[in-house]
């Protein structure tokens, strides 16, 4: 039974979705070779977030040595690297 319901829906559905597949595959081709991006959004729409204040980033680097102390005997390396990314100024 299983089987038959799976071809019917193969019928019914396959030939479409067989087309959407390859029109997205076409359509991705040729944006790759005539260099196509899509449209940047309107610099007013970006918004840029504030500067972080030295309180806010020291809060950040402690949060990051508390993650790094968890992790220290599951991977030491993660928590080195993790460590090391707090560390950066």
């Amino acid at each position: 039974m299983y089987s038959t319901s799976l071809d019917v829906f193969v019928q019914r559905n396959g030939f479409r979705a067989y087309a959407s597949n390859i029109g997205r595959a076409v359509r991705s081709l040729l944006e790759a070779l005539l260099g196509y991006a899509p449209a940047a959004a309107p610099r007013a729409q970006l918004t840029e977030a504030a500067p972080a204040s030295e309180r806010e980033k020291q809060k950040g680097r402690l949060e990051m040595f508390r993650i790094a102390r968890q992790y220290e005997r599951l991977s030491p390396g993660l928590s080195a690297e993790l460590r090391s990314i707090a560390a950066r100024d």
